[in-house]
């Protein structure tokens, strides 16, 4: 089986665990096999659309997430929408604090078509489960913390 391709992109001023923890996540929990990779922009320089846009078309990732905080959400709510142009295949899932609530996420899910999954609480939670969904190997329902499109609907799990 071909490893699901998963590019998650961070902008932290300092030193942040969430790379490591959700590589861990993935490697313990996940039954698919995955290729994940992490890229980290400078927060005042985000979302580094050279660094980003070089990123995307060297691994060509199936699924790119963003973690959002208040200084990348705006700007990582525009690259979600030409991840789509340079990764037609890829989906575009966010997490972190500002995207957190059910709230949040539907307003999201509602206003921005680029965005495919919003991921509430802690990732590591969530990880593993979303690339298995992704992969086909269990129904999106299942991952815990969820905020997704479904026919005429949005669903929160």
């Amino acid at each position: 089986m071909t490893p699901l391709r998963i590019l998650f992109v961070h902008s932290w001023n300092g030193f942040s665990l969430a790379e490591w923890c959700l590589r861990e996540a993935l490697e313990s929990r996940c039954r698919v096999p995955v290729d994940f990779r992490a890229l980290d922009v400078p927060p005042h320089g985000v979302p580094a659309n050279d660094l980003l846009q070089r990123a995307i078309a060297s691994f060509a990732p199936d699924i790119v997430g963003f973690s959002c905080h208040y200084w990348s959400t705006p700007a990582f709510l525009e690259a979600s929408a030409w991840v789509k142009l340079i990764a037609p295949g890829a989906r575009v899932a966010l997490g972190g604090p500002q995207v957190n609530s059910i709230d949040t996420a539907l307003a999201l899910l509602e206003r921005y078509r680029a965005v495919d999954w919003i991921v509430r609480g802690p990732g590591e939670d969530s990880i593993a489960r979303l690339a298995e969904a992704a992969a086909g190997s269990r129904p999106f329902e299942s991952v815990p913390g969820l905020s997704f499109r479904a026919p005429g609907k949005v669903v929160h799990t």
